[in-house]
């Protein structure tokens, strides 16, 4: 256990005004205002146990502060210009981190999540037990498709050709597409594959439909008639795959929807033209470089000052 009072003054966040609560072993820094969105550093300075050992004489832990929205609630464009970038150089956002929408036909579900089979295509009901972040979106089975959008703000860190992902549920061939925009304006997001949407397909053609699952998957970005982006399916499973060439800064992806029973988790964007995000395993590229956790980092301090 912590001494409150050393706690009380050694621990603090520079030029963010707050307390200490302390519980057992557990130490809370508890901020009085919303803290500023960006890096901040906690600083551990002279704090002992209840018998008085130093259980630090000086550590800091640098830590990002960010904003999580609820889920379907608009973002200000602030918050909505953020994205992770993983260890890897990549772009990821969340489905259900989405900055405005229109209609309601796409949902945003919690997991586990009871979806709706298709008895017509041999599929039963089934549960979706697990997401990166507990939601993700789709349009369940029993839903109709109404030219529903979500609209997602991302920013590109480098020029150049970027090659997008999306982890995907389609179960089979009537559940399992979307249509989707890169940088068009609200009114050009319909549910037509014209000369500004997509049609998104996860194993449309013949030859693939036997790999149908109601696990996730990731699925490169792609289009069904290869216009507005010339990359078609079969091309984008191959091993020459079609990017999109972005420059540097913000753009706009549209997701609207076309089919029921397709589900979305998370989008992801890398420039490495080789990379198959499905070899890296459930988490991909959620494996982010993470600070030590302070409770880690508080028993590798004592068990030190102990030997």
């Amino acid at each position: 256990a912590v001494d409150p009072a050393s706690a009380q003054s050694g621990i603090s966040v520079p030029k963010v005004k707050g307390r200490i609560i302390t519980v057992g072993a557990v130490v809370i820094f508890e901020p009085r205002e919303p803290m500023p969105i960006g890096q901040q550093t906690l600083e551990i300075s002279g704090v002992k146990d209840l018998v008085g050992n130093a259980i630090s004489d000086r550590h800091q832990i640098s830590f990002q502060v960010t904003i999580i929205p609820p889920a379907e609630e608009e973002l200000t464009e602030e918050e909505a210009s953020l994205t992770v970038v993983p260890s890897s150089g990549g772009i990821f956002w969340e489905a259900e981190k989405f900055v405005r929408k229109k209609g309601d036909s796409i949902g945003s579900y919690k997991v586990p999540f009871k979806a709706r089979g298709n008895p017509d295509q041999g599929v039963k009901d089934y549960v979706i037990k697990n997401s990166s972040a507990g939601r993700f979106i789709g349009v369940d089975n029993g839903r109709a498709v109404n030219g529903s959008w979500l609209k997602y703000r991302f920013t590109v860190p480098r020029a150049g050709k970027w090659y997008f992902w999306g982890r995907v549920i389609a179960p089979s061939v009537a559940n399992n597409s979307f249509f989707w925009g890169v940088d068009i304006e609200d009114h050009e997001a319909k549910n037509e594959d014209d000369n500004n949407c997509n049609i998104w397909d996860f194993f449309e053609k013949e030859e693939l439909r036997q790999h149908y699952t109601t696990d996730w998957v990731w699925f490169r970005l792609n289009s069904r008639s290869g216009n507005p982006f010339p990359g078609q399916e079969m091309e984008q499973h191959g091993a020459n795959p079609t990017p999109l060439e972005l420059k540097t800064g913000q753009h706009t992806f549209h997701l609207i929807d076309r089919e029921n029973g397709t589900f979305i988790d998370a989008i992801y964007a890398t420039m490495n033209k080789r990379l198959d995000v499905n070899k890296l395993g459930p988490t991909g590229p959620l494996a982010v470089e993470m600070e030590p956790q302070l409770s880690v980092l508080w028993g590798q301090l004592k068990s030190s000052k102990s030997r």
